[in-house]
């Protein structure tokens, strides 16, 4: 039966001995201990290592993390004294020094610790229940415990020396098969408080009692675990610990597998492993997958990882994060069946992946040089169609928040790309009103550290438009038998988006228009066109999915044009706006309700 570590404070993994100097006592307004953590064998500094004040009673009143040159500095909170100094750090035993009696001064304390000749020394375990005998069981707890000394650093660095970072989340869309990214969705996210690179939605209690997927009426929520959840007690006390072996992908690394102790129907669980290179002393990554699931979905691999760096001065965080989930599309048909004149339903089912993650693109500190993630750039050149450069021109990838500027010498950069597929849209203001861009013949993929160069002709807002009414046209034409497709030049054109309040875009509308000259505006000798009646205009729309259509004829510039919509769920609404100019672009709010939606989610 496998065994479980005795839940104890952090005192209880002290139990080797420690070498110790204390330098030098100075005077000083309040209680502060630093100096430095080497190791024991060859002095050289030792960055990354957790560093616990703990009072008498063994209780944590202050930490702190050695940076890359192995300096710390740490105070107790207000008020308290500290007697002990706890340090940790993966690949080392763990070291408690006793601080001299209460004083207010600084206590310079040079720390030497003792490389782990292994990292499967064992520990004191006891009896767990609910988990399969192993003889593994001592070497998985003293690898767990090495692990931990890796999770609680990615805690404490960004409490200590927190950073400024740029954090990128993505969401895709897979092929069939789950190998290849058909699309994505992508987000950045500054920060400058020193926040975790990424963090679980809910605590180690809250999944073991109730796993890793959440329903939420028509959706299901898929979670992961952060480095917080993987400490609490309450997690290794309902996980099972195993070694696994490394394969020749990672000749230097040892795998601690976790698995949950006892599975319950309906209940969705994540079975892992943690990897450790044992030569560089660091927590690699997590890999997990979730069980509990239909076995159709779980052919695709769902599950998730986690990647972890340790920076240049000794701080330790998730720079990589992905969870993968498995989407299913119902089609039914009715079948006969054998009694004659009757039929019955069958329902089948389509699965497809979808990932959600990020990347740590960028980690700033103050007063060191930043950290920067292996990206990709798209760098490119952008003209008008006159041939003159297009500064000033405003440029993004589609559905997402990357975006740049062009400047007034044509040129343009966009990093920190993810990889994966983009598109290029040129961002005209006045298409901002009905949420639309321009889109352009650029389409790549992004790879790391790899440079996209482009050359683009920047269409306009009448391009666009001109391109979907020759579009329009065409089809007229072909339908007549002809292939007459020229545009006239003097007809005004219309775009029109239908919304809701919210901006996203209604299907299913059904439009019908009238024009109205205005009084002011007509010529007497015009005596076809009575004055104040709405002329309706011949042509009727629907929308698609989008909620666009365009109007490319029948236009008079100078008169009233009146929308009239029907949409989905009884909506009605009705907007006049005027045809001054060339382009006339209507942002046309109808009140419709969302449809209904239901897929798997991340939190």
């Amino acid at each position: 039966m496998l065994l479980k570590i005795h839940k104890q404070s952090i005192l209880a993994s002290a139990l080797f001995a420690s070498i110790a100097s204390i330098a030098f006592v100075e005077t000083a307004h309040a209680q502060q201990v630093r100096g430095t953590v080497g190791d024991s064998a060859s002095r050289q500094p030792v960055p990354g290592a957790v560093l616990t004040l703990l009072d008498r009673n063994g209780s944590p009143i202050g930490r702190s993390i050695s940076g890359k040159d192995g300096a710390y500095r740490i105070s107790p909170s207000a008020g308290a004294r500290a007697t002990t100094l706890h340090v940790v750090r993966i690949g080392f035993r763990p070291r408690d020094l006793s601080l001299p009696a209460p004083t207010d001064a600084v206590v310079v304390l040079n720390v030497l610790i003792a490389a782990l000749p292994t990292m499967l020394e064992p520990v004191r375990v006891t009896d767990q229940p609910n988990c399969p005998a192993r003889k593994d069981r001592a070497a998985a707890f003293s690898l767990w415990e090495q692990t931990k000394s890796a999770l609680l650093a990615t805690i404490v660095a960004r409490e200590a020396n927190p950073a400024a970072m740029l954090r990128i989340g993505y969401e895709r869309t897979m092929d069939g098969g789950g190998e290849h990214i058909l699309s994505q969705r992508v987000r950045l996210d500054s920060t400058d408080r020193g926040l975790a690179s990424f963090q679980a939605a809910h605590s180690a209690a809250d999944f073991v009692r109730d796993g890793f997927r959440d329903v939420r009426g028509a959706s299901d929520v898929f979670m992961a675990p952060d480095a917080e959840v993987l400490l609490d007690d309450r997690f290794v006390a309902g996980y099972c610990f195993r070694i696994v072996n490394a394969d020749r992908a990672r000749p230097t690394e040892v795998g601690l597998g976790f698995e949950a102790a006892g599975h319950k129907r309906d209940r969705v669980d994540i079975d892992g492993t943690v990897w450790i290179d044992t030569a560089a002393r660091a927590l690699r990554n997590i890999e997990y997958k979730y069980v509990g699931l239909d076995r159709r979905v779980e052919a695709l691999n769902p599950g998730g990882r986690l990647e972890f760096r340790e920076m240049p001065n000794g701080v330790v965080l998730v720079d990589r994060w992905h969870i993968r989930l498995v989407v299913a599309e119902s089609t039914s048909a009715l079948t006969p069946t054998l009694r004659r004149g009757e039929s019955r339903e069958v329902v089948s089912y389509v699965f497809s992946a979808q990932e959600s993650g990020g990347e740590l693109a960028r980690a700033a500190w103050p007063t060191e040089r930043p950290w920067l993630a292996s990206l990709g750039t798209l760098r490119a050149r952008a003209v008008t169609r006159t041939g003159g450069f297009a500064g000033g021109t405003v440029v993004r990838l589609d559905d997402t928040d990357y975006r740049a500027t062009v400047s007034d010498s044509g040129t343009f950069e966009i990093a920190n790309l993810v990889p994966g597929p983009y598109s290029l849209v040129v961002v005209d203001p006045r298409l901002a009103a009905v949420r639309l861009t321009i889109p352009t013949k650029i389409a790549f993929v992004a790879a790391r550290d790899s440079v996209y160069q482009a050359a683009l002709t920047v269409p306009t807002a009448e391009d666009f438009v001109a391109d979907r009414c020759i579009a329009e046209r065409r089809m007229r034409e072909v339908h007549a038998g002809s292939l007459n497709v020229a545009m006239d030049d003097s007809t005004p054109w219309a775009v029109i988006r239908v919304m809701r309040p919210d901006a996203t875009p209604i299907a299913g509308v059904k439009i019908t228009l009238a024009q109205r000259q205005d009084p002011t505006q007509r010529d007497p000798r015009d005596i076809l066109s009575p004055v104040n009646e709405w002329v309706p205009v011949p042509d009727s729309y629907e929308t698609g999915t989008n909620g666009l259509f365009t109007l490319c004829r029948n236009l008079r510039r100078g008169w009233d044009l009146k929308i009239r919509a029907r949409g989905p769920g009884g909506a009605d609404a009705e907007t006049i706006v005027r045809v001054k100019d060339k382009l006339t672009i209507v942002p046309f709010v109808v009140d419709a309700p969302h449809p209904r939606e239901g897929s798997p989610r991340t939190d």
